[in-house]
């Protein structure tokens, strides 16, 4: 997420035009994206359009997290000066909000006193000044909730905007231009030059601004307002978590934006806030993710309202870019104590699913049997070494490693669906450091243009098939699912691509399913869950490759009597455990029923075949395992071996990416820690597929990545080629 509508005040004013335009036009991206959450309906903001003539059309992840940016901040400060009749709001980094626009126009400061002051660079604080007095909507609006307006940019002077008396009033809106790092420069100007009372109960504004002053200066910041106002209240929205995969991004974005996050380091997370909030004076702080504040005090009926305006389908990027920013309040008296926490209890997303001692958080469980280890990662030699993705599908067959679409670079670069491939032989993988080679790439030039853009698409599930590989559904756009099932076959050095003609109705269209294959001959696949770009999906289907009597073969969709006891799902697993005559067990773990709602059940699923003709041709059975397991998840990486299920990664509750790896033990139906080793610290760990090719312990994690807000994306490398051993 860009910062909010402000500019760098991190950094010592300049004179030159270019610093200026820097400044001008990160404020300016920021309020394109609240314009454009604005237009769709997200929140309510008249005044913005005043300060962005032009629309923009902004992704539905950048909407949602302005409007949850936004509506939080806006809703505190309401919340926490309902009761009041005498207060003042400082607004630190104002850039070109509109939050005092919003509160005459809901009436919330009528018959109350009120200092309204906004703090920025000067040079943007006199271009708001004069946008409001050429502007007689703004102008009006503050005429009539009787607010007088002046400018205080010190010996910069005025920009021409007209200075109002220095003195109090009973509405009084301040414009201050002050850098914010110069802490002592800027105590002054509140409260000699902005008139503030420091009796007063004061409100302190701060949209993801204070991580871009410099530590020294944001500390000695956050030590004066307590210190100097003893009825304070903090209103704070910033960035956590720098060293993952997403904060690298972020952190790396920024700086070449210019615009570096200098004090993230000194708070990374919720509790380190707290601490240092406390060591600074203040008597109360609650530091939240966005994650805690969206899902457990929006509300179900706002965010059901929310997550109707557009279609969505980045939900790792959402989760991910909830856990890298804080709400976070905090007061310096008891009084304002309270109405913080009234404004924002401290209440977070728990970890359910009741994990044993171990199994969660950075430790591992003592006495690991397992340990996942990297080998060697990169990317594919002939793809390039960037040639990450994710949403691919990927499987093990014939001896070859196969990956097929997904979202990412590709054979022609630049990111985009795909509709590629790339085979891999599995023995030579690792040998000798050889990581990408001997490699076999296939680009679809023969087909035609229908078929080539038919066959571009990401969230599909794979399963290998006598000398290839199976696909079924998918997505193009998140409206735009597949329900086809698609033979790939190499011949020649040619890998071919069929359309299966299925006899049976078919699985709607649907993408983030399953698909596994029972049985060693390829003649059985099981389709389970999925999403369809409204809700998940319970249903079960088998594609059956039939051997007609005459020869050749044919396909057929196969009725399933029984659906997914937890409902619907998708970013779930499903691998075979066992199979006899006629039957079949599929664990099934975890999974997302919709928004913010995972599950952390391992279901065995009981697949049996229907003798006879009675309607349906196979039944499911199911029973959820008992125990402590792992907490819920989804888009996270399984596979069985050796009588284990090895589970790595995923996305939790809170939308932090769990970083561990755990292993179930099917005989004895136990849970226990993998210990992991050798991953670099902005590894991803969703949207990633676990394959072995045999029992040599070798297993490669393929793909992965995330959408990181507005700050680009983070790919895995293709490939992370690992060993899976016996703990020490």
């Amino acid at each position: 997420m860009s910062r909010r509508s402000s500019s760098r005040t991190a950094v010592p004013p300049r004179s030159s035009s270019s610093s200026r335009s820097q400044v001008q036009g990160t404020n300016d991206e920021a309020n394109l994206s609240k314009r454009s959450a604005r237009d769709l309906g997200y929140f309510e903001d008249w005044a913005i359009q005043c300060f962005v003539k032009k629309p923009a059309r902004r992704a539905p992840l950048v909407n949602r997290g302005y409007f949850c940016r936004v509506h939080v901040l806006r809703k505190a400060l309401s919340d926490v000066t309902k009761d009041l009749q005498n207060f003042q709001v400082v607004s630190l980094g104002c850039g070109f909000d509109t939050t005092v626009f919003q509160m005459i126009c809901t009436r919330e400061l009528e018959a109350k006193d009120v200092t309204f002051c906004e703090v920025d660079y000067p040079a943007l604080v006199r271009k708001k000044a004069e946008i409001i007095a050429g502007d007689c909507e703004l102008a009006d609006a503050l005429e009539r909730g009787g607010f007088s307006t002046r400018v205080e940019c010190g010996a910069d002077g005025d920009g021409g905007a007209k200075r109002g008396p220095a003195t109090p009033h009973r509405r009084d809106h301040v414009l201050l231009g002050q850098d914010l790092s110069r802490v002592g420069e800027l105590g002054d100007a509140l409260i000699r030059r902005c008139c503030l009372d420091p009796s007063l109960p004061t409100i302190f504004l701060s949209e993801c601004v204070l991580n871009y002053v410099d530590p020294a200066a944001s500390a000695r910041l956050l030590r004066w307002i307590p210190s100097n106002f003893d009825k304070a209240v903090l209103l704070l929205c910033d960035y956590l978590r720098p060293a993952d995969g997403f904060g690298t991004t972020m952190m790396r974005t920024l700086g070449q934006r210019g615009s570096p996050l200098l004090s993230v380091h000194q708070f990374p997370t919720c509790e380190e806030i707290e601490k240092r909030y406390a060591e600074y004076g203040w008597v109360y702080c609650a530091s939240l993710t966005m994650a805690d504040a969206y899902y457990l005090h929006l509300g179900g009926q706002r965010v059901c309202d929310v997550e109707s305006k557009e279609l969505f389908d980045e939900h790792e990027d959402w989760h991910a870019m909830c856990s890298h920013y804080t709400f976070t309040w905090a007061a310096s008296g008891d009084d304002m104590a309270l109405l913080a926490e009234r404004a924002l209890p401290r209440c977070r997303i728990a970890l359910s699913n009741g994990p044993a001692p171990g199994l969660l958080g950075t430790g591992v469980a003592g006495g690991a049997r397992l340990e996942l280890a990297v080998a060697a990662h990169g990317g594919v030699d002939a793809l390039g070494s960037e040639a990450g993705r994710w949403g691919q599908g990927a499987c093990i067959s014939g001896g070859d490693l196969f990956i097929f679409g997904g979202f990412g670079r590709g054979l022609t670069g630049g990111h985009q669906r795909l509709n590629d491939a790339a085979a891999l032989e599995w023995a030579a993988l690792g040998v000798g450091g050889n990581l990408g080679q001997p490699t076999r790439l296939f680009a679809p030039e023969s087909l035609g243009k229908d078929r080539k853009k038919a066959l571009r698409r990401m969230f599909h599930a794979v399963a290998p098939a006598d000398g290839g590989f199976v696909v079924f559904g998918g997505r193009a756009g998140p409206a735009a699912g597949y329900s086809d099932a698609i033979l790939f076959r190499e011949d020649g050095g040619v890998l071919a691509s069929q359309g299966l003609s299925c006899e049976g109705e078919a699985p709607s269209p649907r993408w983030r399913h399953t698909l596994t294959r029972l049985g060693g001959h390829g003649d059985l696949y099981l389709v389970a869950g999925g999403w369809n770009g409204s809700e998940s999906l319970p249903d079960l289907k088998v594609l059956e490759r039939c051997r007609p009597v005459g020869g050749g073969e044919a396909w057929a969709w196969r009725q399933v009597r029984g659906s997914l006891p937890c409902g619907g799902v998708f970013g779930h697993t499903a691998d075979l455990v066992r199979e006899a005559e006629d039957s079949w067990t599929i664990a099934l773990l975890g999974g997302c029923r919709r928004a913010g709602e995972l599950t952390g059940d391992l279901v065995m699923i009981e697949l049996r075949r229907l003798p006879g003709d009675g309607g349906a041709d196979f039944s499911a059975e199911f029973c959820i395992a008992g125990g402590p397991s792992p907490a819920p998840r989804y888009s996270h990486a399984s596979l069985v071996l050796e009588g284990t299920l090895v589970v790595v990664g995923g996305i939790l509750p809170t939308g932090e990416e769990d970083r561990n790896a755990y292993a179930f033990d099917l005989g004895s139906g136990c849970w226990s820690a993998v210990r992991v080793r050798g991953f670099p610290e902005d590894h991803v760990w969703c949207r990633q597929h676990l394959v072995a090719g045999g029992s040599d312990g070798r297993v490669a994690l393929v793909g992965g990545g995330i959408l990181c807000f507005s700050f680009g994306c983070k790919m895995n490398p293709l490939l992370t080629l690992c060993t899976l051993r016996g703990g020490e």
